[in-house]
């Protein structure tokens, strides 16, 4: 969901709903029970607040320099697969603490975690199931989250104008950087920045990591510069250059392109599948997971 230049993935706004679907049915069941509601929402707001801390400054760890060359686009940087190891069980290891220093707990405390839980993943489910409904119309309409409205371009295959020929028409090279763009992949991941942009720079190593490991897949990625938002053509070629991009560079110096393709957020990224449908949209960072979950056949 965009929200003006913020996107909020739908999944966080599911785990909010179904956190907020458990707490309503505590309040209304734990009776006499509310020192063990309290001292589960406590625990559960310092495993949140400790995984997603752990999660955004794993990047840190593997790149420190970052806080005072590029601090901006350390904010945005996503946590990644390091996050995760650091995170889950950071999460977990803060609440056994707390368990075993409050003890002895509260009475009925496991069951009201266990109920308040049990309601939660069960809204979440049902909540990705309306959710499916309501973003998937068809096949070639989008994937759910992805932001996507069916296929206005129409794809190749069914003599529309196709997104991969106007990528082609209306956007130039970068001179003297390649390689050149590979328009017969399966699957074509643009990906819509500026070098002006912090969370376009927090993208950059998710990309560079997509992209290495994707030869022999048929999977081609392009970096489509909103050249017209940019001060100047050095700032596009520093950027390019100082980040050793590997993969295609091409320029839309007009800004027609992100016009056709509707982009008002960077980045943006689109993913174009083997019919020329776009099968997946996302404005604001993205990962190589998510990449790598929305290129599989």
């Amino acid at each position: 969901m965009q929200i003006g230049p913020f996107t909020i993935p739908l999944v966080l706004i599911r785990a909010l709903a179904a956190l907020g679907a458990g707490y309503v049915l505590q309040r209304l069941v734990q009776g006499r029970y509310k020192s063990a509601g309290r001292l589960f929402w406590d625990i559960l707001f310092d495993m949140i607040l400790a995984g997603f801390l752990l999660w955004k400054v794993a990047p840190l760890f593997l790149d420190p320099s970052l806080l005072w060359t590029d601090p901006m686009a350390a904010l945005y940087r996503p946590g990644g697969q390091l996050g995760l190891l650091l995170g889950i069980p950071g999460a977990i290891l803060l609440a056994v603490v707390q368990l075993l220093r409050r003890r002895p707990l509260p009475e009925q405390f496991f069951r009201v975690a266990g109920l308040t839980l049990a309601t939660a993943a069960l809204v979440f489910v049902l909540a990705g199931v309306v959710e499916d409904q309501f973003f998937q119309t068809g096949p070639g309409a989008g994937t759910a989250g992805s932001g996507v409205v069916g296929s206005q371009f129409g794809s190749e295959a069914d003599g529309g104008a196709g997104i991969r020929p106007l990528l082609m028409d209306l956007s130039t090279a970068l001179e003297g950087h390649g390689p050149p763009v590979n328009r017969q992949a399966d699957f074509m991941v643009i990906n819509a920045w500026a070098s002006w942009c912090p969370p376009c720079r927090g993208e950059v190593p998710e990309l560079i990591a997509f992209y290495n490991n994707i030869e022999g897949t048929n999977i081609e990625l392009v970096a489509l510069n909103m050249s017209s938002t940019e001060n100047s053509m050095a700032d596009v070629r520093e950027f390019v250059e100082n980040n050793s991009l590997p993969f295609p560079v091409r320029l839309d110096p007009e800004g027609e392109l992100g016009r056709r393709l509707e982009i008002e957020n960077l980045p943006t990224t689109i993913i174009i599948g083997p019919e020329g449908n776009v099968i997946a949209r996302r404005s604001g960072v993205i990962d190589r997971f998510w990449l790598r979950t929305h290129t599989q056949r």
